[in-house]
């Protein structure tokens, strides 16, 4: 089996429009479903092919040994499952009925090409290849061998349906299964927070009895003979920590309001330390250091002292 040759001409060129008018190719693009001129016994000429669009008509051309060129319309079957979305090449079994030469003995040759045309302009050719009578006898099965074969596929598909409507059951009734464990599961996750809860409320109920008995129990209890000095005492107790607590904020307090002014008075140090001359207070120190050693010299302060003294 040959590859086409692939070509791709816009519809006004003139090369494709002698294709067209050579290939008799209806002008709306559609094929031709019917095969003129086929006689009683009829062959099959068939081909691989590669194309890189979807052909909507498919011509055989066939040269018999005598030199007599015959068309017939002919059949592609994509082999791919599935159409790529970018234009790529896609394999083709094309095939078309073409009528036996009775004169023709079964070692005379003949010739044929497929031509196939999409609905954008697009062509293509196979290459010419040649079979023989009796190749072309073999390729192709008779009536009941093709019966045969057609109930056999039939059969296939019968079988093929019930395994899908079989597939197609046992995957709802495994839909079916998962929802209910996903209800299930929902139910169970439930009834676990609601024992959560049951618990809870069981303890609060036990805290809420315990106390209610250790109440009832206070409330029997006669008071002691000392209760009321027991309780001159807690008031007294009461009153000095009153009096403690209100002494500790007014401390807190004034501890807060000499730390506020502390800090407004070095930040006032800082703005006026911002304003001053560096240079000058610098001359005013050194000043201020000679002055303090003429006084040391004058008190006969010695220089040990002066350095506990030294600022």
């Amino acid at each position: 089996m040959g590859f086409p040759v692939r070509l791709t001409i816009p519809r006004r060129a003139a090369g494709l429009a002698l294709c067209v008018a050579v290939l008799a190719i209806p002008a709306n693009g559609q094929p031709d479903n019917s095969y003129p001129g086929l006689g009683t016994e009829v062959a099959i000429i068939d081909q691989l092919v590669s194309y890189e669009f979807d052909p909507v008509t498919v011509l055989v051309l066939r040269e018999s040994a005598s030199g007599r060129v015959e068309q017939f319309r002919a059949e592609a079957v994509a082999l791919d499952s599935v159409q790529a979305a970018e234009p790529t090449a896609r394999s083709y079994l094309v095939g078309a009925p073409v009528p036996l030469v009775q004169s023709d003995s079964d070692q005379s040759n003949f010739h044929f090409t497929f031509f196939a045309a999409s609905r954008d302009a697009a062509f293509a050719a196979t290459a010419v290849k040649g079979w023989t009578r009796a190749e072309l006898v073999e390729n192709s099965p008779d009536a009941p061998e093709l019966k045969r074969r057609i109930a056999a596929i039939e059969q296939e598909l019968k079988i093929l349906r019930v395994r899908a409507i079989d597939l197609e059951e046992q995957l709802a009734e495994l839909r079916g299964k998962a929802a209910k464990i996903a209800n299930i599961e929902a139910i169970i996750e439930l009834k676990a927070k609601i024992a959560t809860r049951q618990s809870r409320e069981e303890d609060l109920t036990e805290e809420m009895e315990r106390l209610r008995a250790l109440i009832e129990t206070g409330r029997q209890l006669e008071d002691p003979p000392q209760v009321d000095e027991w309780r001159h005492e807690l008031s007294e107790h009461l009153r000095e920590a009153a009096k403690v607590t209100a002494v500790a904020d007014r401390l807190n307090r004034r501890k807060r309001e000499a730390a506020l002014q502390s800090f407004l008075q070095k930040l006032n140090l800082v703005k006026e330390m911002q304003q001053a001359d560096p240079e000058a207070l610098a001359q005013e120190i050194l000043a201020l250091r000679k002055e303090r050693r003429e006084l040391e010299r004058r008190l006969g302060i010695t220089s040990g002292e002066a350095a506990v003294n030294d600022f």
